[in-house]
């Protein structure tokens, strides 16, 4: 009777989502009776609204949401309580991690070069960055063992610089000694320890969790340690179920040693690949410009479709009256487009706060000082172990430390007026976003989030020529090529109402300041049109050798401003 009473419910809670309107694709979702099933849903495609449809679907089973972080749990916890959904519990893995492993006895410190320096004994900064780093791959894996295996692995996924490679090959014995000696003192609580450090305890510890369901949030971003946990929950409970779900696309932490779990599970696949977010044309236009580049790597090809909205395209379609977005690939070229905005007045926004963009902080201003040779005035201890911007350089090179690179570029271009461009970024800031002109985000930064219109930067996203250079280097890493073109992917998607994307095949090529005096062009135009009307301003339909002395009359009028702007 009990069974009987399950399955009655169970069907009424199907009957109850059919009349949500869902998607076909969405109901193959929330109907599957896969043990395990992978989704992969594209930007803007619903899936946090079908995870808990399926999740209502099934009220006589207990339900975990894995989400990535906790600003998505307690997202996804305001949505349960307004549909009234309890028997599901929102937590994230490091959570699970922080409660089981006791980690609130321990002291907490990120683990830097310095640090690691004065607890091993070594002058080298690049050794000690390789400790640091191979220790952060350790936590983040499976792995076990402190053995060759680890540094082969190592090798493999992070394909490091040469000159990490010779330390490696001549001081693996020592390597390994020091990566044990460190984990040894975080264990004893002799030293603070990292957020990866008590999730690979947990890991250890071999968690059972007693669910019916498991849903794991963007499971493309997903650590190999977190997806051990995950999987171990398969060998301790066999009727459980786990549901992955994220996209492919979005994959972009691969700095963070994130595995794309979706490639890697052998289960059922289902697709949410429509988008609501944007129009069906704007959608098949990323398609048509993705693939190009996927195809050339040879890696799996995006497939979207979008809504019956209009999104426009382009410029001129643009409403600069009107809030739009600015999203760059790198902080360096955020940094160009400010510049470039800050002298209209323009109150401004930055995506998860102006600190966190590294413009002016400790690091830039000692890497001023040492760029100027004013030695004494360096206080960040990393950067006084060098003697001159370039030996940095090298050290950032070799460390592959793309921060660090951005930071140097950005002392190298403006040199001492950083000071004053920080001072006038400052008093445009506002806090509150809607009442922004102009938002500011990397592409990292806005990932999650979308705007009404957004421009993206043209000078550092992926192109079609630099995927073919990266084909003909040496070095060639179709991975990395991959998570670039990811990246164009995520900035692309952000968007609702109007796009201009960044160039991605050579002819379209065009640089932010020439986007800039384009747009002064484009304002100049408007003024020059409506000039021209105010100028004849009769009742009657003017003769056509009138409308034709207009536009001879704007022409001249945008020619004359062309002379003087150097066009």
């Amino acid at each position: 009777m009990k069974r009987f009473v399950i399955k009655i419910t169970y069907f009424l809670n199907l009957l109850y989502n059919s009349a949500m309107n869902f998607t076909q694709e969405q109901n193959d979702i929330i109907t599957s009776t896969e043990k395990i099933l992978k989704v992969n849903a594209v930007a803007g495609s619903g899936k946090t609204t079908t995870l808990l449809a399926y999740a209502n679907a099934r009220k006589n089973k207990s339900i975990l949401y894995l989400a990535y972080n906790r600003a998505i749990a307690d997202e996804i916890r305001e949505k349960l309580l307004q549909q009234n959904i309890s028997h599901v519990n929102v937590t994230t893995i490091h959570a699970l991690a922080y409660k089981a492993t006791q980690a609130w006895e321990y002291k907490f410190s990120e683990l830097d070069e310095m640090r690691v320096s004065k607890l091993i004994g070594s002058k080298n900064p690049l050794y000690s960055w390789l400790i640091k780093d191979l220790l952060s791959f350790y936590c983040n894996s499976r792995l076990k063992a402190l053995d060759a295996k680890l540094l082969e692995n190592y090798l493999h996924t992070t394909r490091p610089s040469l000159e990490i490679i010779k330390i490696m090959e001549s001081q693996s014995i020592e390597v390994l000694g020091h990566i044990k000696f460190l984990l040894t003192q975080m264990r004893q609580k002799l030293m603070p320890i990292s957020h990866d450090f008590y999730l690979k305890l947990y890991y250890l510890f071999k968690p059972k969790l007693n669910y019916d369901v498991i849903m794991v949030d963007e499971a493309q971003d997903i650590s190999d340690v977190m997806a051990g946990i995950i999987e171990m929950q398969i060998a301790n409970n066999s009727a459980v179920n786990i549901v992955y779900v994220g996209d492919s696309f979005q994959q972009i932490y691969g700095f963070r040693f994130a595995i794309n779990a979706l490639s890697k599970i052998d289960a059922k696949s289902l697709s949410l690949s429509q988008s609501f977010r944007f129009g069906d044309g704007y959608a098949k236009k990323i398609v048509e410009i993705l693939n190009e580049g996927y195809k050339k790597i040879d890696m799996p090809l995006l497939e979207m479709r979008g809504s019956e909205n209009y999104t426009k395209l382009g410029f001129k379609a643009i409403d600069f009256s009107k809030q739009f977005t600015v999203i760059s690939r790198s902080n360096m070229a955020l940094f160009e487009s400010v510049l470039q905005r800050m002298k209209e007045g323009k109150k401004l926004y930055f995506e998860g706060g102006y600190s966190g963009y590294n413009f002016m902080n400790k690091t830039v201003f000692s890497i001023l000082k040492l760029h100027n040779e004013e030695h004494e005035k360096v206080d960040h201890e990393l950067i006084s172990e060098f003697d001159s911007t370039k030996s940095l350089k090298t050290y950032a090179n070799d460390t592959q430390n793309q921060n660090l690179k951005n930071m140097i570029s950005l002392v190298e271009r403006h040199d001492t007026k950083l000071f004053d461009f920080n001072t006038k970024i400052k008093e445009s800031l506002i806090e509150e976003q809607n009442s922004a002109d102009i938002v500011f985000s990397t592409t990292h930064k806005s990932k999650g989030k979308e705007y009404a219109q957004v421009i993206m930067t043209s000078e550092d996203f992926v192109t079609l020529e630099s995927v073919q250079k990266s084909m003909e280097a040496d070095d060639f890493q179709a991975m990395k090529v991959q998570e670039e073109l990811n990246i164009f992917y995520v900035a692309a998607t952000r968007v609702k109402d109007v796009m201009m994307l960044a160039p991605f095949e050579k002819k379209e090529s065009v640089s932010d300041k020439s986007f800039f005096r384009k747009k002064q062009m484009y304002d100049f135009e408007k003024e020059a049109q409506q000039r021209s009307r105010e100028k004849y301003v009769v009742k009657k339909e003017k003769p056509a050798y009138k409308k034709r002395a207009d536009k001879k009359n704007e022409k001249s009028m945008i020619n004359q401003w062309k002379k003087e702007n150097g066009y």
